[in-house]
């Protein structure tokens, strides 16, 4: 591919991802902060009690982004093909850095169970997700 060829592609590709994190958003991010839903499950996730104070927004945005990485390391993607899945893994890096960007500007950072994002759940229905997670461990091996 020559030079002008892939600067072509590169930017078509980018727009492809900025449209596809601008959907996202739509579905996901609340009262415009962009990291809203990774910082909500951090901090549903500081209920099973040993991950308390381990799990950040980051590590929530990482995890999501190696679902991509292993379906491209396995060649696999039936729903939305490789493309799609290079795509959002570029979206989630963007997110990351975005994460870090905000972490060195705001000169703090970003720990679970400190997001200020209220979770949409009752006293009740964090008791219940505590008490449902509790002692809950699953093994996770990568062939």
């Amino acid at each position: 591919m020559r030079d002008v060829e892939f600067n072509e592609f590169m930017r078509e590709f980018y727009e492809e991802a900025q449209a596809t994190q601008k959907v996202a958003s739509q579905e996901y991010a609340q009262n415009d902060d962009k990291f809203a839903n990774f910082k909500m499950i951090a901090d549903i996730m500081q209920y099973r009690p040993h991950l308390r104070g381990i799990i950040t927004p980051e590590d929530v945005a990482w995890i999501y982004r190696f679902k991509h990485i292993l379906s491209q390391l396995k060649g696999v993607s039936l729903r939305e093909g490789m493309r799609g899945r290079r795509i959002d893994d570029n979206v989630y890096g963007v997110i990351i850095a975005g994460m870090e960007e905000e972490t060195l500007t705001t000169n703090r950072t970003i720990k679970p169970h400190a997001t200020n994002v209220s979770t949409p759940f009752s006293a009740r229905e964090r008791e219940a997700a505590e008490f449902h997670t509790a002692g809950v461990r699953r093994e996770v091996s990568v062939d």
